[in-house]
């Protein structure tokens, strides 16, 4: 996993997190942050757009830059969650299906938070 944007101290987090979910050794994650997110979000995930012109995944991981650290590890598991549903199918850039099959509400977020609660307890 290569890793752009963020501080070398979360690098074995990330790195953990990312054994945990059976990321891709090729998989490029760039973080940015922002204060501009919306209301209550802490964080966002999509697939860069020059994923299509690379012949490795790019995933975009936006932080909220008022975190303390234990919030921001959290945010970081759950995005990289989504990065691993990205990577698996599981979902698309249009939300709307769940592992191929149309669904009403996010299932993919309380697999995300789950994850994301569970995992940060191990560091």
């Amino acid at each position: 996993m290569v890793i752009h944007g963020i501080g070398k101290q979360y690098f074995k987090a990330i790195s953990l997190f990312g054994e945990e979910l059976n990321l891709p050794n090729d998989v490029i994650l760039e973080f940015s942050y922002s204060n501009d997110l919306g209301e209550n979000v802490l964080g966002h995930c999509w697939e860069s757009d020059d994923s299509i012109f690379s012949r490795v995944p790019i995933y975009c991981i936006q932080l909220r830059t008022k975190q303390n650290k234990k919030e921001l590890l959290e945010t970081i598991a759950h995005e990289m969650c989504h990065v691993k549903q990205y990577v698996n199918h599981e979902i698309t850039a249009s939300l709307n299906t769940w592992r191929g099959i149309p669904v009403k509400g996010e299932p993919w977020e309380i697999e995300a938070e789950d994850f994301a609660i569970q995992i940060t307890k191990k560091l």
